[in-house]
């Protein structure tokens, strides 16, 4: 008896392609979050003119889909805000010469898709593989309190499968670099010029989602089996902070909230030494200009009566020329 496919046994090695949707050697291996993946076909059935039952059955389109979850890392989640915001250029950390910076500015205009890393994924064992060509993600969000680790739930999707492929041989482990709600502080400023100076001393809960950044593009030609480009979606970008019910947390409703001022919020984590020579962590900055566009009912938050914002992120034409949000990523990935 063969023996069967393990789920423990999967592993999941990803490439970027240079072509969206023309396959690559996928030479990375990536362990830090569980990833789902499988097909999604639509079909239509046709049933004869007095006839019960349907006699002919046609395919329509044919994709992937799925996502990643698992704890936040420091390191592999340039893979999928390459997708999102577009390949950043790593630029070493001064004065190290082995850890790098990853920045990302989204545009406030112009194409997003054009411009979002594709790769070809693998994931399998020695038992069978798949092969999945223009995996692009569409969404991305992170949430955690101070006793658990960052939760990362990330969208994707893809061209249609390849069963039964040998992945490629010897791939490059990326470290784990994993993040932890006790790494991160938060602040909460009046200014762009100002933002990160504020501590707020008692959030208890931080979640943000990007969200329905892309969808396939499909045109009438049958030699295409699944899609052949994205297109551009209204994008969605939501940041919710729980606080405690204290005068600091109430005043955000009088500052923001009914005054319709931007605030600037920053998520900031430090994670382990990665360049002990030059007492460099890995990190994680993201900045963003928002507005408060709600405030639900005060509750219990692991016994402490508490207050959650959502806010949503807005453009500010002043902020170096025009920002809504900052992301920085300091790890020892020195390339996709």
């Amino acid at each position: 008896m063969a023996t069967p496919r393990a789920s423990v046994n999967q592993q999941v090695q990803i490439g970027p392609e240079v072509t969206p949707g023309t396959a690559v050697a996928a030479g990375k291996l990536l362990v830090a979050f569980s990833w789902t993946m499988g097909l999604k076909v639509t079909t239509k059935q046709f049933r004869g003119t007095g006839r019960q039952y349907a006699s002919a059955s046609a395919v329509l389109t044919e994709m992937s889909a799925g996502k990643i979850a698992g704890p936040g890392d420091f390191a592999q989640l340039v893979y999928p805000l390459s997708s999102l915001w577009g390949s950043a250029t790593p630029t070493l950390h001064s004065p190290s010469t082995t850890a790098y910076d990853w920045i990302w500015t989204p545009p406030l205009t112009g194409s997003y898709a054009a411009n979002a890393k594709t790769y070809t994924v693998q994931v399998g064992d020695s038992v069978d593989a798949e092969q999945y060509a223009y995996v692009c993600f569409t969404g991305f969000g992170y949430s955690f309190d101070r006793k658990q680790e960052v939760a990362i739930d990330c969208d994707l999707l893809s061209q249609t499968f390849t069963d039964g492929i040998t992945m490629t041989a010897t791939p490059t482990e990326v470290e784990q670099s994993p993040m932890a709600g006790a790494q991160f502080n938060v602040y909460l400023d009046t200014t762009s010029a100002g933002i990160g100076t504020t501590l707020l001393t008692d959030p208890l809960k931080v979640d943000y989602k990007a969200s329905g950044y892309y969808d396939p593009y499909w045109p009438i030609n049958r030699a295409a089996q699944s899609f052949t480009s994205l297109v551009d979606k209204e994008k969605k970008h939501e940041l919710k902070l729980a606080l405690q019910a204290n005068s600091t947390g109430i005043a955000v409703k009088g500052n923001y909230l009914e005054t319709g001022d931007r605030a600037y919020v920053r998520v900031s984590g430090q994670g382990s030494v990665i360049d002990s020579g030059n007492s460099i962590h890995a990190s994680m900055q993201h900045d963003m200009a928002v507005f408060c566009s709600e405030v639900a009912e005060f509750s219990d938050v692991d016994g402490v009566y508490a207050v959650e914002y959502t806010f949503q992120v807005a453009e500010d034409s002043a902020w170096a020329s025009g920002t809504a949000q900052k992301m920085t990523l300091t790890n020892l990935v020195a390339t996709l």
